[in-house]
């Protein structure tokens, strides 16, 4: 049986390049798997942010009818009677400052005391920080 020359290395090529196309796409595939961590990072660092800030803005108290009234709101917004860990120290501010004013104005009673005890536990907590 005589075999024929022409194109014997036709087979030959195909097979090659079949081969170099699956490597290929198995290469481009394994890149993609493996660089999906950094997506996942990145979405677990931006669902805990979104967690964080909810947890700031959402937990309110009503401070209707106090002397802390109109402290709410998120800055920027028109003031309302709702309390949350953004204006928290809006609140803590108004608390220290009426108890510094009561104690330059002197007097005796129940309003020096309680300035005295607020001032007390001011003090007290920075110098615990310290």
């Amino acid at each position: 049986m005589l075999r024929r020359r022409k194109g014997a290395t036709l087979g030959l090529v195909a097979i090659c390049v079949l081969v170099i196309i699956v490597i290929g796409v198995g290469v481009y595939f394994l890149t993609k798997i493996l660089s999906g961590g950094r997506e996942t990072a990145n979405a677990t660092d931006a669902g805990t942010l979104n967690v964080s800030k909810n947890a700031i803005k959402t937990p309110t108290v009503s401070a209707a009818g106090t002397d802390f009234d109109k402290l709410g709101g998120d800055p920027g917004a028109p003031p309302t009677d709702q309390i949350n860990l953004l204006t928290y120290n809006r609140c803590v501010a108004q608390a220290m400052m009426v108890a510094w004013n009561a104690s330059t104005q002197g007097g005796n009673g129940q309003a020096k005391k309680d300035e005295g005890d607020v001032v007390d536990a001011e003090f007290t907590e920075v110098k615990d920080k310290k």
